[in-house]
């Protein structure tokens, strides 16, 4: 049971090495190194201008190195990117080949087993996807200490691995975002390591461009489709530990645009490496930050997207909504009950109403949900 990993690469060559070290050095449950032929590399290049594809096709002769392919596509864009390598490995023939695919970053590096958890969790039968959860390691937060003091006073514990909520002392008990919001919700969408059966993906219909009536794009790529498959039944679930390991890059190159929630563009852009003056640069930033942007996001992702895809979990997780449940609950019905639903598209002008009016009452509830 063959699994395909997907990324696109944007002027990634400076990376590269390093993650093809790291696939190199995947492993099976008892350590056993994974066979050739057990899983393969599909790196999508986005229309890059450095030697990205060189890189890819010299990595890729390594005999140590995964099986990879390269495809190419020129419209530069991480949506039309992701559309390119989903829909090449949707082909029948590598369907039957791989039956499973992961859509990832270039970025990223992976837990030793990633590869081998993905392959038993969904050959296993039980589950359809399987988000896997990526933090900036212990390594970063150690760096910027004021900046992680504040992240875990303004959002909670979601952003930190186990190893850097011990090492720095912080409690769930005292946290207003958790992983109680993965465990109650089930709905994660991070591109990091996003695994799916190929079966359930074209079910859904893959990535696709989601285009508002004025003509501009909804960007999100794994949020729209997350949203699309769990309107078609998709069994979801997620691993939070051991995480993905993210790249810093973008946290110390553009900070206050990351934490105001503007840093994202419908292109894919290269944030190069910082240098270690950057973190002390970003540790100063500490009390300019915000983080009203963030929590009103993790709001929409975790709590109300998920109850506008599948409104069934509302009663489930009445706690969180307070006072604004029936409101809520009866605008959801509505929705559902006369209003085209297929896309998160169709339902995003509700979810960003609801946000708006009910994020008060929501953070109530997570504030009396915390230490219980």
């Amino acid at each position: 049971m063959s699994v395909d990993l997907v990324i696109p690469a944007y002027n990634e060559a400076a990376v590269l090495p390093a993650l093809f070290a790291n696939l190199a050095a995947q492993v099976d449950a008892a350590g056993r190194p994974l066979p050739r032929g057990a899983w393969r590399l599909v790196v999508v290049d986005n229309a890059s201008t450095d030697d990205t594809r060189e890189w890819v096709a010299e990595l890729a002769k390594d005999p140590r190195h995964p099986e990879t392919l390269l495809v190419v596509e020129h419209e530069k864009g991480v949506v039309p990117a992701r559309i390119h390598g989903s829909d090449y490995v949707l082909r029948p023939a590598e369907r039957l080949r791989f039956p499973f695919v992961v859509h990832a970053d270039a970025d990223n590096l992976f837990p030793r087993t990633f590869i081998d958890d993905v392959r038993r969790q969904l050959a296993a039968g039980s589950i359809d996807v399987v988000s896997r959860v990526g933090y900036q390691p212990a390594a970063f937060w150690r760096r910027v200490p004021s900046v992680a003091r504040r992240q875990y006073r303004e959002i909670g514990t979601l952003h930190f691995d186990d190893e850097t909520m011990r090492e720095l002392g912080f409690e769930n008990t005292r946290a207003l975002f958790t992983r109680r919001i993965f465990e109650d919700f089930r709905f994660v969408p991070h591109q990091c390591g996003l695994a799916i059966t190929k079966e359930v993906l074209a079910r859904a219909g893959g990535y696709q461009r989601e285009i508002r009536p004025d003509g501009t794009e909804l960007l999100g790529e794994a949020r729209n489709l997350l949203y699309r498959l769990a309107r078609s039944g998709a069994r979801l679930g997620f691993v939070a530990s051991p995480g993905i390991v993210l790249n810093a890059r973008r946290l110390l190159s553009e900070p206050e645009k990351l934490w105001a929630g503007r840093s994202y563009s419908d292109v894919m852009n290269d944030p190069r490496r910082a240098g270690d003056d950057a973190y002390a640069a970003l540790d100063r930033l500490a009390p300019r930050l915000e983080f009203g942007v963030m929590r009103r996001n993790l709001i929409q992702r975790f709590i109300v997207d998920p109850c506008l895809a599948r409104p069934s979990l509302l009663d489930r997780n009445r706690r969180y909504f307070g006072t604004a449940f029936e409101p809520i609950r009866e605008a959801v019905e509505r929705l559902h009950a006369g209003s085209r639903t297929a896309m998160y598209l169709d339902v995003r002008p509700l979810s960003d109403e609801l946000v708006d009016r009910y994020q008060g009452a929501i953070l109530d509830g997570l504030r009396q949900l915390r230490g219980s």
